[in-house]
């Protein structure tokens, strides 16, 4: 109880950062970490890989299946997935993320809704948000709000007085392609 009323005087007069992780992609029905490395891993094997004999796609996802077991470093495992997929990485992440998303879809997510409300609430309230997903669902929601945001995904970026910062951790993936 008392977590919570000090969260919330935290929040009302100092600020507060948001961390943002998988959940909130979730929520909007993209994929998780383990599903995009895989699906990821699958690209690179049907780029990459010729068998001698005909292998089904069940075959294929039991082999990502079992890669995934034995280089047990979800880190590491894409590593070696950026480096064979090479050009065309971001693009493959970019379509396996977005495949099952529309603008009616992403602005849906009720924590998505509700963490956008929870931004718009300055000078207190939210002063900036880190996440560790590439895409920008968070930032498709604050578009409709009129509230300025400022993505952050490089070092050498100046922060902009008077928006809300977003800083993309681990790279960022918009949805439309820009």
């Amino acid at each position: 109880r008392n977590l919570l009323r000090n969260l919330s005087e935290d929040f009302h007069n100092r600020g507060i950062f948001f961390f943002l992780g998988a959940g909130c992609s979730a929520d909007a029905e993209l994929p998780g970490w383990t599903d995009l490395v895989n699906k990821l891993l699958l690209r690179l094997i049907n780029k990459h890989v010729s068998f001698k004999n005909p292998v089904t796609d069940t075959d294929k996802e039991n082999l990502v299946k079992a890669l995934s077991v034995i280089e047990n470093s979800p880190l590491l495992l894409t590593r070696k997935v950026r480096d064979g997929l090479e050009d065309t990485f971001e693009n493959d992440i970019r379509e396996i993320l977005y495949e099952n998303s529309t603008n009616s879809s992403i602005l849906a997510s009720p924590l998505l809704r509700e963490l956008t409300k929870l931004c718009v609430h300055r000078p207190a309230g939210t002063v900036g948000v880190v996440t560790y997903n590439f895409d920008d669902l968070l930032e498709i929601h604050l578009e409709n709000t009129g509230l300025p945001f400022q993505i952050i995904c490089d070092a050498g970026t100046q922060l902009s007085h008077d928006t809300l910062p977003i800083y993309h951790v681990h790279g960022f993936i918009p949805f439309k392609d820009e």
